[in-house]
C-alpha cells in the first residue's frame, strides 16, 4: 500500500449516521444538535457559520424531532463539519445531498450509499465495493 500525508499530520473524520426518523422525545433544537459535535471554544460562531452554509440558520431554534429528513439530514451534517474534518463519510444519505459540501468546506467527502443513480449524480468518482474489498472503478 501507499502512505498519504496531510499537513497537519493526522487525518480528521466526520462521520453523518444513516438517516433514521429519531426520538419525539429529543429534547434538542437544530442549534444544539449541531453544537454537540463541538470540541472547542469557538463551538458556537462554528455551528452558526455551518449551518448558515447549509442553508439551515432559519432553523436554529426548530427542535430536531420537528425536522423534516432533508432538514434534519442537513442538521446532521453541520454537527459532523463543525469539527472541520478532512474527510466526511455520510452513510446511506437522504435528501438534502449537494455536491456543494466539498466545494464550501474543501472537505472530501465519501458517500455510501446502495444507489448507484444517486452516486452517479452526485460524485466525481465512483468505487465499488463487494465483501472482499475493492470490485472496480466507474
Amino acid at each position: 500500500g501507499g502512505k498519504v500525508s496531510f499537513p497537519s499530520g493526522e487525518l480528521r473524520f466526520g462521520y453523518v449516521p444513516q438517516q433514521t426518523n429519531g426520538s419525539p422525545d429529543h429534547p434538542f433544537t437544530a442549534y444544539e444538535t449541531v453544537i454537540l459535535g463541538a470540541s472547542c471554544k469557538k463551538g458556537k460562531e462554528k455551528a452558526l457559520e455551518k449551518m448558515e452554509m447549509l442553508g439551515i440558520s432559519s432553523l436554529k431554534d426548530e427542535r430536531f424531532c420537528n425536522l423534516s429528513g432533508g432538514q434534519k439530514q442537513r442538521v446532521l451534517i453541520a454537527r459532523a463539519l463543525i469539527s472541520e474534518p478532512d474527510v466526511l463519510v455520510l452513510d446511506e444519505p437522504s435528501q438534502g445531498i449537494d455536491c456543494e459540501i466539498n466545494e464550501e468546506s474543501g472537505t472530501t467527502v465519501i458517500l455510501v450509499s446502495h444507489h448507484a443513480e444517486m452516486l452517479s449524480k452526485l460524485s466525481t468518482r465512483k468505487i465499488i465495493m463487494e465483501r472482499n474489498g475493492v470490485k472496480g472503478e466507474v
